[in-house]
């Protein structure tokens, strides 16, 4: 039925121990994570005062942005079985680094592999645009954690200040609308 799917880094495919697993329909994902969660809450709440003290800041900060990772990675995956990105991509997901010695770990969100090696994209869902000065503080976030990458990309709610298209893979909010799913 499609409603859950099994996660795993792109970089350590076998590493069970970094496998999660995910569900896939929004309305079921907000229902368990709003509705469910604080159904004792919503019984004495009307639904504007529900939304305003148990879903309105996290929904706009980490769900929405969240949802938002989740369509470049449908984008990406679009453009690609369309032909429209070259090299053609080999695997899209998440990257996950870890680095004992130097205590510092975590991920990044959207990876693509292709012949030439990942191409990282710093997924950006705020109302501000993208600038060189994000750029440089992704690159060097990048090189503190040694991940091993050719080229970067960005996707942004609001678009983009004086960042080099030539040299970056970029799409706004309004590049995403005008994909073409029929082909």
């Amino acid at each position: 039925m499609d409603l859950i799917s099994k996660n795993v880094p792109i970089n350590e495919p076998s590493n069970s121990r970094k496998t999660y697993y995910e569900i896939n329909d929004n309305f079921i994902m907000f229902y368990y994570k709003y509705i469910f969660k604080y159904s004792t809450q919503r019984l004495f709440l009307n639904s504007r005062d529900f939304y305003k003290e148990f879903v309105e800041e996290d929904f706009n900060s980490k769900y929405v942005p969240k949802m938002f990772e989740r369509i470049a990675f449908e984008y990406l995956e679009i453009e690609n079985k369309q032909g429209k990105i070259n090299p053609p991509l080999y695997k899209i997901g998440k990257y996950w680094f870890d680095d004992p010695v130097n205590k510092v770990n975590g991920e990044f969100d959207l990876v693509s592999e292709d012949k030439n090696g990942y191409i990282v994209y710093e997924v950006k869902y705020q109302n501000k645009k993208v600038t060189e000065k994000t750029v440089n503080i992704e690159k060097e976030q990048l090189e503190k954690c040694n991940v091993k990458y050719y080229k970067m990309g960005f996707f942004s709610k609001n678009g983009f200040d004086n960042v080099d298209n030539k040299k970056y893979y970029l799409r706004s909010l309004e590049d995403l609308y005008k994909i073409d799913y029929i082909k």
